[in-house]
């Protein structure tokens, strides 16, 4: 693997080949190393101030595990009362503007990777790189939420963009997980001739539609270049390498022909609604974060669902590089009153019984020594992952100051903007923003 596809993703990877060994693990309950009470010491104590800890996040469909983290917190620690506000992913990083801005929140839930860590936000968050609970937790992982030598925030578990498919429908109609682009466009054509909806995508929301590009664009631009960026992205700086270029125009058109194929009126269904219909076998696949499992589950226990990585190219070499990336992190705001309470509520996060419920429960993919995968359908994710090079997505590449106007992704979804306009359009608004570079 070429170290400049992404800072940290040799590390990263390592993240990854863990996964396959955790299928077969064991794992070890109760606390990590030590927590920061006992009962024994809170007894001898007085009475200790009452606390409300803030804590926002924007994964809604964890609910249930959390309520149930919650209480179990809530009885260690007496004192400390959470008040926990997650919205959907699109309207998180206003709510996470607002609350900061005011000083109203304690724990802080991380959307983007490395959204966090500009260098206009990094200075706001609590150094962990200290705390005892970090260990066990893969390097990689850790180096992705870190700035200027030091750990900023807890990453919560390993995900990618998979192609989720409906094994009985994939099974009636005799197609096979594809290993290429020429077999997964001739098994698309294939469910098309049989009248089945190749894809069930939630557009209304924009980004997760538009999510499908990271994972086209790793095998297909950095998996034929992997310098098509540049350190610190000096060849899009410099213009030798444009979105214009022969290798983005090939994801362009690739975007554009899966978008052709989505479920009618793609463009008004809500993300939260796509996984469960899915699961209730209203298409034969869907491209989507390997963090929908559970949902999918939920929705359909009986639903046999596989899973495979988007072989973007013909080939197969080139198709192990794809976006791979930590599933979210909690970082804790430097001028939080509450900084010794939200450092436990990071530590009871990693204790391992609880971390191991937390990956049992919402199917995600551990990043932890320790911690087993039991689920079939999350540890045959994981074995896959494990065997690939995996990338950032090209968005976390970007310099301050750039624009990369992820609406022209949007507008191609919908045929609003032809996929041959589409490179020339975002250098265009790249282009725009260009006294801004940094």
């Amino acid at each position: 693997m070429n170290k400049k596809w992404i800072k940290g993703m040799p590390a990263l990877m390592l993240a990854t080949a863990m996964l396959l060994s955790a299928c077969g693990k064991d794992s070890t309950s109760g606390t990590s190393t030590a927590s920061p009470s006992t009962n024994a010491k809170e007894s001898a104590k007085p009475a200790q101030k009452q606390v409300e800890l803030r804590v926002i996040n924007w994964r809604v469909e964890d609910k249930a595990f959390f309520d149930d983290m919650h209480a179990k917190f809530e009885k260690e620690y007496p004192n400390i009362k959470i008040k926990y506000d997650t919205v959907p992913s699109k309207d998180y990083i206003q709510l996470r503007q607002a609350r900061m801005a005011v000083g109203e929140v304690d724990v802080v839930s991380e959307l983007y990777n490395r959204v966090l860590l500009t260098p206009e936000l990094r200075d706001q968050w609590v150094d962990l790189s200290n705390q005892k609970f970090l260990q066990g937790f893969n390097k990689g992982m850790l180096d992705i939420h870190s700035a200027d030598g030091k750990v900023l925030g807890l990453p919560w578990n390993a995900a990618g963009l998979v192609v989720f498919y409906n094994k009985k429908i994939f099974a009636d109609n005799g197609l096979k997980e594809p290993t290429t682009w020429s077999e997964f466009k001739g098994e698309i054509e294939k469910l098309k001739g049989a009248k089945i909806t190749p894809f069930m995508e939630g557009g209304l929301d924009a980004w997760p539609v538009q999510q499908i590009v990271h994972g086209l664009e790793p095998a297909i631009v950095r998996g034929t270049n992997p310098d098509f960026y540049g350190k610190n992205n000096e060849n899009i700086k410099s213009e030798k390498s444009k979105f214009s270029d022969a290798s983005w125009q090939e994801v362009f058109d690739k975007f554009s022909y899966l978008a052709s194929n989505f479920q009618p009126n793609s463009a008004g269904q809500a993300y939260s609604q796509a996984p469960a219909l899915f699961a209730q076998g209203k298409s034969a696949m869907t491209i989507d974060g390997t963090w929908s499992l559970q949902q999918m589950q939920q929705a359909n226990p009986q639903l046999e669902i596989g899973s495979f990585f988007l072989p973007a190219t013909d080939n197969v070499e080139q198709n192990k590089v794809q976006y791979v990336k930590a599933g979210g992190a909690y970082f804790i705001p430097k001028n939080s009153p509450n900084q010794e309470a939200a450092l436990k509520y990071l530590e009871f996060f990693a204790r391992n019984d609880v971390y191991q419920k937390y990956i049992d429960d919402l199917k995600f993919l551990p990043i932890k020594d320790g911690i087993k995968v039991s689920d079939p359908a999350a540890s045959d994710i994981a074995a896959k992952m494990a065997k690939l090079k995996g990338a950032s997505s090209f968005t976390e590449l970007v310099s301050a100051g750039m624009k990369y106007d992820l609406n022209v992704l949007s507008k191609v979804s919908i045929g609003e903007l032809k996929a041959a306009d589409a490179g020339k359009e975002f250098q265009k608004i790249l282009l725009e923003t260009k006294p801004n570079w940094k």
